[in-house]
């Protein structure tokens, strides 16, 4: 039986409402761990879904493109010498030919934006200030920076801001290719251990070295402090934020 006679004309936009439905229902769930981790499990499956089609789409123009630039001289048979040695696409890892994932910079503006409208949807207001430092509600100046994971460490990251302009830190560490785990470094934590925290040549940098043992998160911190325990400020449910992908 022919599949695309169960298919719903109008399936994609119905997924889309879902998706507007879930997001909405994870914001009022916040206590109910089960849930959540079934409601992000599905986003991000639907997230990822999304890539993908945009992906498709992509391809589609290109290809679209591509026929309308051979002047109406495709699909003869003088051409099919010219089609059949085409090499075939490149693949990313999401099977979306022709494409890159975001990285650097890039991913780094991906998920700090990603973060922030989590945090609108959970009732937090971020206010941009400047490049990566916000201001939340209670007036504080909140850096928020990035990193992937250390190349050579696994479960390894590190991150910097720049000294004197923040009183909070969002550290997002990457943790898989869409998703990401925020550790909120509060005012009060700050203060009690900022002056401990290295810093580059100048003085200009404060730098956080994040590792991630037995499920824990310890910040390292120059001796005589050393290592501390920051569990506690990460946040128990993963950030999903998708790669960006294009041409």
């Amino acid at each position: 039986m022919n599949t695309k006679e169960h298919l719903k004309p109008d399936a994609w936009n119905e997924l889309i409402g879902i998706k507007n439905e879930i997001i909405e229902e994870m914001s009022k769930c916040k206590n109910e761990t089960a849930k959540l981790r079934q409601l992000n499990d599905w986003l991000r499956r639907e997230l990822d879904l999304e890539s993908r089609h945009q992906g498709i789409l992509a391809e589609a123009d290109k290809l679209i493109n591509e026929r309308k630039g051979r002047d109406g001289q495709a699909g003869k048979h003088g051409d099919d010498k010219e089609f059949g040695s085409r090499e075939p696409a490149q693949l990313n890892t999401c099977g979306s030919p022709n494409l890159r994932r975001t990285g650097g910079k890039e991913r780094a503006r991906e998920c700090r934006a990603a973060y922030i409208d989590r945090e609108k949807r959970r009732g937090k207001y971020l206010v941009k200030i400047r490049s990566a430092y916000y201001r939340n509600d209670a007036g504080s100046v909140v850096g928020i920076t990035f990193s992937s994971e250390k190349k050579d460490k696994k479960g390894a990251w590190f991150l910097n801001l720049q000294d004197g302009q923040f009183q909070e830190a969002v550290l997002l560490c990457e943790t898989s290719s869409d998703s990401v785990q925020a550790v909120h470094l509060p005012k009060h934590f700050l203060e009690k251990i900022g002056r401990d925290l290295s810093k580059d040549d100048k003085g200009q940098v404060v730098k956080f070295n994040v590792l991630r043992q037995n499920g824990r998160f310890y910040l390292q911190i120059p001796e005589p402090v050393g290592s501390v325990d920051v569990t506690d400020f990460v946040d128990g449910e993963p950030l999903i934020c998708p790669h960006s992908e294009f041409i």
